[in-house]
């Protein structure tokens, strides 16, 4: 894998465990020291290959609804760029494939996704809303950091 080592796969594997990990108990668990574990993420960082550290809410736990979109717009990264600016959405990517973009918003209720959903469209006359799918049951969703895919890497 282009700039990282296996080392490097490990930290992030404990990190994606626990991202509140502290540098000792990681270094610990390595078999190295604390001043290599901070080191490596901080050049990992430096790198962009760590984007930084977030939490990860349980949206469904909380009663709200994620639903995906599936856009059908030509490509304009302005667009992509101010489409991620609405409030509700948490993740817009283009895509190559049945949508040239997907769209993941978060709401509390129907009247609330037609509402983020207008404003979208609004952005754009020619984008056109495919298909709308909700999540329901889904606690886990989107973890960004799975221990078991750095874990895979270095097999």
């Amino acid at each position: 894998m282009k700039g990282v080592n296996e080392l490097d796969l490990r930290i992030m594997s404990k990190l994606a465990e626990n991202q509140m990990a502290r540098y000792e108990r990681i270094a610990k668990d390595l078999g190295v020291v604390k001043g290599t574990v901070a080191y490596r993420i901080n050049r990992l960082i430096k790198k962009g290959i760590i984007r930084g550290f977030s939490y990860i809410p349980d949206y469904d736990t909380l009663g709200l609804k994620v639903s995906f979109l599936g856009l059908f717009v030509p490509p304009d990264k302005r667009l992509l760029n101010e489409i991620r600016e609405v409030p509700n959405v948490i993740l817009a990517c283009g895509t190559a494939g049945t949508h040239s973009m997907v769209v993941a918003i978060v709401t509390r209720d129907e009247e609330e996704q037609n509402r983020v959903i207008g404003q979208i469209r609004a952005l754009e006359p020619r984008l056109k809303v495919d298909s709308v799918s909700t999540i329901f049951h889904c606690p886990l969703f989107m973890n960004p950091s799975r221990s078991e895919l750095f874990e895979m890497l270095l097999k």
